[in-house]
Formats: structure tokens, sequence, C-alpha cells
């Protein structure tokens, strides 16, 4: 686990965390990092859970997960990651669906998900309205894309 001072650096603009096998989470603390604009984790295979509150890093603008094999699910607090405007889920085969929240998420204009298999099984089955009814683009295989017009006027 790293330190619960991480979160003491609050004009951290970038969090890039790659390859580390044993790292099983974030601390709590790390919404803290008011600044933060792109935060990656990127093939930590054991990584299980992103922090609860992580929809309270409202700067947040670049949100990219990757080889993270024990994450199940994405929190229902990211819904409140108004500046976020790309999310990419690469090779993350445990998560089966985005919180139903993200569609109020009006400044994402960029949403890769790529090699995760339920989570596309879900976007294929659109028609019941699975993953993608509530986006403005169909899914296409194997990415799903969503470029959207829409963008929030609050910057920070």
């Amino acid at each position: 686990m790293l330190p619960e001072s991480l979160g003491e650096l609050q004009s951290l603009q970038q969090l890039a965390i790659m390859q580390c096998k044993s790292l099983s989470g974030l601390p709590q603390s790390v919404v803290r990092l008011t600044s933060l604009r792109e935060l990656r984790i990127i093939r930590c295979n054991v990584f299980q859970e992103l922090p609860q509150r992580l929809g309270e890093l409202r700067c947040l603008r670049q949100l990219e997960i990757s080889g993270l094999w024990g994450q199940t699910r994405l929190p229902e607090s990211m819904c409140g990651l108004t500046s976020l405007e790309e999310l990419l889920i690469w090779d993350c085969p445990g998560i089966k669906s985005l919180p139903e929240g993200i569609k109020g998420l009006t400044s994402l204009w960029k949403l890769v998900v790529w090699d995760c298999p339920d989570l596309h099984r879900r976007c294929k089955r659109r028609k019941g309205g699975g993953l993608a009814s509530h986006l403005p683009h169909p899914c296409s295989d194997p990415f799903l894309r969503v470029k959207a017009t829409a963008r929030c006027s609050a910057r920070c």
C-alpha cells in the first residue's frame, strides 16, 4: 500500500502507478490531491478497488486503468468526476459494468473499453438497455468509443 502521506502532495497534477505487482489499492488520502488531472494505474495485477470517494477529485480529466485483474467494479462516486474527459479501461476482465450515473459526466468525450469481456458483452446487448444504452453512439467491436461534443464550461 502507498503511504497515506500521498494525500499531502496537493500540487500533484499527474500520478502514474505502473507494474506494482503487490499493490492492492490506493490510500484513501488520494482524494485530497485536489490538483490531480491525470490518474493512471497500469498492470497492478492484485489491485482490488479504487477509493470509494474517487469522485472528490473534481479536477481529474483523465482516468486510465489497465491490467487490474482484481478490480471488479468502479465506485459510484466516480459519477462526481465533473471534469473527466477521458475514461480508458483496458484489460480489466473483472469489471462487468460502469456506474449508472456515468451518463451525467457531461465533460466526458472519450470512453475506451478494451479487453474487458463481460463489459464488452454487456455493451453488445444494447437493445436491452446495457452499458451503452445511455451513450450517444453504438458500440463498435472490439472498442467502445464515445465522442460527444458536450463540454463543461467550468474548468479546474
